[in-house]
């Protein structure tokens, strides 16, 4: 079946309605055909906030018309019966398990429900006879009335079936949103537009982290190991947060946040960066400044490009107490183009000097005859490339290593154990590290360099090996 068949939207334009039940392909068969009841329902449910139409409103005019609606999460109290959407639940598994068994039947349930809500790409495998029952008997206006992750709280309390292999327990709903109030809620009450932060749930399980946060942000991001607890939380943005379930592209955010806050747009900026680059290069050229400034180091010695890298990341790029270090030798790339600049020369030079076959000639030994000259050669061949590797990781390495220990020192430990208290402490460390690595590190690694290039040139064109 072809994928413009099946194609919800092409079929909608076409009829001018949505797939019925009777219709040469069944309505199942249409990826994200229930997120147009989602949809609809939350034009006429005001638990919903009426999100989507104002999501679509904001794809539409690319600017906010407002603050983000509010939505109240929550779940039964314990003790209560079941749910109006645990029920839909339950009676869904019912159906599957008359076919396919208890075990499987949930992640059948999720699988089913992911692709017709658009969040899923795998079709369903149920049978075309437990689909149709399932489509017939599934109701999604009980979770649009009763906003919450009910597929979260159903699965946790069904751990015993076998469906929960991560043994996964969501937080309660009241405790998220408290645990929301004191994240957010500071910033919210300094006046900071929170719309545009973004929020991180590096473990987020079904996303009720994220649920509570969207009432507040509209860039939510999360991870989880469990597929299924995965899929159920981009459900539940389906559902209930459309700007989580189906993001915009960064750039975009860009220029939406500039036409709501009233900023510069994306394009604007880079305008804006672009003519003020080349005033500033008009500006040098005109007063000669790289001529009086910086007199050019002999082509020989890479010492001053290492020292004035190593000076702008850590001289110019310290702000205490961030450290916003930078060097350009703390990347690999530059590091190895001075190293197959270096290498280059040395040959270069070599060759110059004695001629291709003599040059290579030198890097047999003196007294070296017979069979081994072959495997000696070979080793030295090995060396020579060897040196390209020595060369730079050598002085990528330990430029990076300083970078990663300030850093840690200036806040990475305090982060990560959650320790305020050691902040002074860490960060006095820092300011030693930083000193050490201004005056030792930065000119010991430029003095190496140096001095390796000076001895790979002299072995080169010296008249011994």
């Amino acid at each position: 079946m072809e994928a413009a068949q099946i194609d919800v939207n092409r079929f909608l334009m076409e009829q001018g309605r949505l797939p019925h039940v009777g219709d040469e392909i069944p309505p199942w068969k249409y990826r994200g055909l229930l997120l147009y009841y989602a949809q609809l329902g939350h034009a006429v449910c005001a638990e919903t906030g009426h999100r989507w139409p104002w999501w679509m409103s904001v794809l539409e005019t690319g600017v906010l018309p407002g603050p983000i609606p509010k939505v109240h999460f929550g779940s039964r109290a314990v003790g209560q019966s079941l749910s109006a959407p645990l029920k839909q639940i339950q009676n869904a598994l019912n159906v599957i398990d008359q076919e396919y068994g208890s075990w499987q039947g949930f992640e059948y349930f999720i699988g089913w429900l992911a692709f017709l809500l658009g969040v899923s790409r795998e079709p369903s495998t149920l049978s075309e006879k437990t689909q149709d029952r399932l489509y017939r008997s599934f109701d999604l206006g009980p979770f649009l009335r009763e906003p919450g992750d009910h597929i979260g709280e159903f699965l946790a309390a069904t751990k015993a079936g076998g469906w929960n292999p991560h043994a996964f327990f969501p937080t309660p709903h009241d405790l998220v949103e408290m645990m929301i109030q004191v994240t957010l809620g500071p910033d919210v009450l300094d006046g900071d537009d929170m719309r545009f932060r973004s929020v991180y749930d590096p473990a987020m399980g079904t996303g009720r982290m994220l649920l509570h946060a969207s009432n507040y942000s509209l860039r939510l991001y999360g991870q989880d190991i469990d597929r299924l607890v995965h899929l159920i939380c981009l459900i539940n943005a389906a559902l209930y947060v459309p700007w989580m379930a189906f993001p915009v592209p960064e750039a975009q955010w860009q220029d939406i946040a500039a036409a709501t806050l009233g900023g510069e747009s994306r394009i604007a900026r880079q305008l804006r960066l672009m003519r003020e680059v080349l005033e500033l290069e008009h500006e040098v050229m005109e007063e000669d400044q790289i001529g009086q400034l910086l007199p050019a180091p002999p082509a020989s010695d890479p010492s001053p490009i290492i020292l004035d890298s190593r000076g702008q990341g850590l001289l110019f790029g310290a702000e205490i107490p961030s450290f916003a270090l930078y060097a350009a030798t703390a990347n690999i790339s530059v590091t190895l183009a001075l190293t197959l600049v270096v290498w280059s020369i040395y040959h270069i030079e070599g060759v110059r000097a004695k001629g291709f076959i003599g040059y290579l000639k030198s890097w047999i030994p003196a007294g070296v005859e017979g069979p081994a000259v072959v495997p000696i050669f070979i080793i030295e061949v090995i060396s020579h490339f060897v040196r390209i590797i020595s060369l730079s990781v050598r002085l990528f390495a330990n430029i990076l290593a300083g970078h990663l220990l300030i850093l840690f020192m200036g806040g990475g430990l305090v982060v990560l154990l959650g320790l305020a208290w050691i902040g002074p402490i860490s960060l006095i460390a820092a300011i030693v590290f930083f000193l050490f690595e201004v005056v030792l590190i930065a000119t010991l690694q430029a003095f190496i360099f140096a001095t390796l290039t000076a001895i790979y040139i002299g072995g080169a064109v010296g008249e011994s090996h």
